[in-house]
């Protein structure tokens, strides 16, 4: 075996919701013993970074959030537009830094105050506001979800999860239904006591964002990212959802529209919008997102074996002629070691058990040289577990001399 293919570290994964520890950087001997890993950022109202640990391909998963909920007196009326999905595969360098932006719900409630205002969910949702009254409630739009790559800019953004929009509830115009987030084109809002299609928000599509609905007032149209706001009226206005591009905010009293989702720069992507059928994180599938968003990375890792050194006591490069001396090999997963001299197994050190943890396993052999002159050192290792490539240590060159004052 090569040189280039020896020495290799074993990388270890340690992955949990929102975190991820750090893999060895070095360069496999061989894939095996495959896994999947999985790592999941959730909500936090907040730009997060991920590095990734080595180059290969990566699926990438994405859910918008959710629009805020509209009722009084501690009870929901009209539940907010749900998040879409979008997910794809995207060739990705190690060390390279990711950019996660995970939408938040849409501020809402059931309160009794009047004329209070409803901020967007994080990442793109527009504002909305309650009304003057019990049957007048409005609430902001849910955030999308997006990575962005090479950089922070939206045009950065190769995977986006459109948000849905606020929820109203005004009986007077009948059942308000807000607009779902993602797919290529955002939901428009649709309340069914108003037939024109002109009163409500409309979604975002992948060129410009909805223009609002227009009814007393006129909602804000979206934009590049962003949901459009709502203008206050007083009948209960809801705020649009964000995405590739915004939805429009909702006119006075009616329903808003969600954001677009986005795929681009990825393979076997899919974009579905919060009103059909997509995965669900914790398994199964669901309609839509609910609450805030979320976003997982998923991809492969290969468990191997290394050695980390092999090497007499002391690094020394010499040895003395039949005087006992101890090399020790360290590899990277417990395994069994064998030493050799020359080639030849030597007596006693064959299958000596490599104990240890993390990535540091040790195992000593006991050797007295029975010749002179320059000698080669190596070891090879058999891990324990199942499934996983063996690895030969890199020969060291070891000068065996005659003892002090011998004749």
């Amino acid at each position: 075996m090569s040189a280039a293919k020896q020495g290799f570290k074993y990388k270890k994964l340690c992955v949990a919701i929102a975190c991820f520890a750090s893999l060895l950087s070095t360069p496999f001997v061989g894939k095996s013993n495959a896994a999947v890993a999985t790592v999941d950022f959730s909500f936090t109202g907040a730009q997060q970074t991920w590095t990734v640990p080595e180059t290969g391909t990566y699926t990438i998963e994405a859910w918008g959030a959710q629009g805020g909920n509209a009722g009084y007196n501690g009870t929901i009326s009209t539940y907010g537009g749900k998040g879409g999905y979008a997910s794809g595969s995207i060739s990705l360098t190690a060390n390279q830094v990711i950019y996660i932006y995970v939408g938040g719900q849409g501020q809402g409630g059931t309160g009794t105050a009047n004329n209070n205002q409803f901020l967007g969910g994080y990442n793109g949702g527009g504002f909305g506001y309650n009304g003057t009254g019990s049957g007048q409630r409005g609430a902001g739009g849910g955030g999308g979800t997006d990575v962005r790559v090479l950089g922070t800019a939206l045009s950065n953004r190769v995977i986006v999860a459109g948000g849905g929009a606020g929820g109203v509830y005004f009986p007077g115009y009948g059942v308000n239904n807000p607009g779902a987030g993602g797919g290529a084109i955002g939901v428009t809002g649709n309340t069914t006591g108003l037939a024109s299609t002109s009163f409500h928000g409309k979604g975002g599509t992948q060129l410009a964002g909805g223009a609002g609905g227009s009814n007393g007032q006129t909602g804000g149209t979206g934009s590049a990212g962003n949901g459009g706001n709502a203008v206050f009226y007083g009948y209960g206005e809801a705020g649009a959802g964000g995405g590739y591009f915004g939805g429009g905010g909702s006119g006075a009293g009616t329903a808003a529209g969600g954001g677009s989702g986005y795929v681009g720069g990825v393979t076997s992507s899919t974009n579905t919008a919060g009103n059909s059928s997509m995965p669900n994180p914790v398994g199964g599938t669901m309609t839509g997102r609910e609450g805030n968003g979320f976003l997982r990375i998923t991809y492969t890792v290969y468990e191997t074996s290394s050695f980390n050194s092999l090497a007499l006591a002391g690094s020394a490069t010499t040895a003395t002629y039949r005087t006992a001396v101890v090399i020790t090999a360290n590899v990277t997963v417990a395994s069994n070691v064998t030493f050799r001299v020359n080639g030849k197994i030597l007596p006693g050190c064959k299958n000596k058990l490599a104990t240890g943890s993390s990535s540091s396993f040790s195992a000593t052999c006991s050797w007295r040289p029975s010749s002179r002159g320059s000698v080669s050192l190596s070891a090879t290792s058999t891990p324990t577990g199942a499934g996983i490539t063996g690895a030969t240590a890199t020969p060291v060159r070891i000068m065996v001399g005659n003892r002090v004052g011998a004749r």
